[in-house]
């Protein structure tokens, strides 16, 4: 979208061509945080793909949750191998194997990132058949189960 912008230059009246459309951080912080208003699809038939400026106040807790039982995990999962456990999983137990901050580090930036990346797809469907947010409220149901696990292998730990 090019619009024209008449601009004074030395007393005289001079046009510029410009592209509203080129986004610059500022205007894009600026739009996101100050006059962002969008919670649904721009237009009727976007029902299957679109991003939103203003999320679901219920997604917020979600990934509150996952994040911080993400954290209960990494937690729980030093005292259990400090107890004697062993990491089932390979990727996680290679990083513990470069170090405990390594394996924190790894872990919450992953977990972070991933989070962010579903939130801001989270009216996404894919396949036309799970839509993205779902699958956040899965990952809190998987990480509540691993929660009440681990809680019971501390309880046979001690």
């Amino acid at each position: 979208m090019t619009e024209e912008v008449a601009v004074v230059v030395d007393n005289r009246l001079e046009r510029h061509l410009t592209d509203r459309r080129r986004a610059t951080f500022h205007r894009i912080a600026y739009g996101a945080i100050v006059h962002g208003r969008r919670r649904g699809p721009r237009r009727h038939n976007d029902t299957r793909a679109y991003y939103v400026d203003w999320y679901d106040e219920r997604l917020f807790v979600v990934t509150i949750g996952i994040f911080l039982l993400c954290c209960l995990d990494i937690l729980f999962t030093l005292i259990l191998l400090d107890r004697g456990a062993e990491e089932i999983n390979p990727f996680m137990a290679a990083l513990l194997d470069h170090g405990v901050r390594t394996f924190v580090f790894a872990k919450l930036t992953m977990t972070g990132f991933g989070l962010v990346f579903l939130v801001v797809h989270a009216a996404f469907w894919i396949a036309g058949a799970v839509r993205v947010s779902h699958i956040l409220y899965a990952l809190l149901s998987a990480y509540v189960s691993l929660f009440v696990y681990q809680l019971e292998m501390l309880a046979r730990a001690l």
